[in-house]
């Protein structure tokens, strides 16, 4: 009776394991794994971006004043996403302007040194100074 009933299944072949999936199947749960592990990727990334919001905000304003901003944004809640977007992006960007001005700053110097470097050394007497005289009267 169980013959008949899983008569319409196709048989494996003899030299194939029995579990074998076709590669069709075989490729759609690779393509169900890829689009889980990409999911889990970008929910990582978004979780770090929502706790790194939080932080740089305080860190801008300070943890005391944070807790004052939230006190007031207690009758327009839908603004606060934005107010602290807002303080992280200027959080963000305060610390690349710093990085920025400093390698500025750094090749303005190196450039002032290869200058010095590469302009023709001044006479001995030019680096001293004028000749003074003795204060015993000889010369």
């Amino acid at each position: 009776m169980s013959s008949r009933v899983l008569s319409f299944l196709p048989s494996p072949p003899p030299n194939k394991p029995p579990r074998y999936r076709s590669p069709a199947l075989r490729l759609l749960g690779l393509q169900r794994l890829r689009a889980r592990r990409l999911y889990r990727r970008v929910a990582v990334r978004v979780t770090l971006f929502g706790g790194w919001v939080w932080f740089a905000a305080g860190s801008l304003i300070g943890f005391e004043a944070f807790e004052i901003l939230f006190g007031s944004f207690a009758l327009a809640p839908e603004c606060l996403p934005v107010v602290i977007l807002g303080l992280a992006l200027t959080w963000y960007f305060r610390s690349h302007l710093r990085r920025s001005w400093r390698r500025i700053r750094a090749y303005r110097r190196i450039k002032r040194m290869r200058r010095r470097r590469s302009s023709p050394a001044p006479s001995e007497g030019a680096l001293r100074g004028p000749v003074q005289q003795p204060l015993d009267g000889r010369s």
